[in-house]
């Protein structure tokens, strides 16, 4: 992993999240910036690793539609999230574009599916960024993790779903 710190505790966030039943993007969108900034900076949080948020004083901003890219949520200028409400095939092509763009501005990009209406394409793009680990100078992990739709709104103790791994289906690349 390139970035650790940061980059890996967010993503270990994001798979942890079960998100709640959302009518639209943005409020996905918003729960997850939410969810972000609780678990990286709040003091009280036991889980953490060192170095991070409340540990050592450093506040991580999280924040939407950030940097020249309008990442949906960014962590500081670290992480670029962009996040899909019940993708479809068709939208896989736009995601990757994004990828693409958000590569060129974080070192660490996290593509989030909440919903799938066909994994085929989701795996194909998850391969295609496989064998690739720079774009022009600037290096960049990129990391899918899928959230499926029958999981939102319930409590994490609940899913558990050890087919696609905890809590949904993720990915390190």
């Amino acid at each position: 992993m390139i970035g650790g710190g940061v980059s890996s505790e967010v993503v270990k966030c994001i798979e942890e999240w079960v998100p709640g039943d959302h009518d639209d993007e943005s409020g996905f969108q918003d729960e997850l910036q939410n969810y972000l900034d609780e678990r990286l900076n709040e003091s009280d949080n036991a889980d953490m690793h060192v170095g991070l948020g409340g540990s050592s004083g450093e506040q991580f901003p999280v924040r939407v539609e950030h940097g020249k890219s309008r990442a949906d949520v960014a962590v500081g200028e670290e992480v670029g999230i962009e996040l899909k409400y019940n993708l479809t095939n068709n939208r896989v092509y736009e995601l990757k574009g994004q990828i693409d763009t958000y590569r060129k501005e974080y070192p660490c990009v996290v593509a989030v599916a909440c919903g799938l209406s066909d994994k085929g394409r989701w795996r194909e793009i998850q391969n295609e960024y496989g064998g690739m680990g720079t774009v022009g100078m600037n290096q960049s992990e990129v990391h899918f993790i899928h959230k499926q739709s029958e999981h939102f709104g319930k409590d994490p103790s609940e899913v558990r779903d050890d087919s696609d791994g905890f809590l949904g289906e993720g990915g390190l690349l």
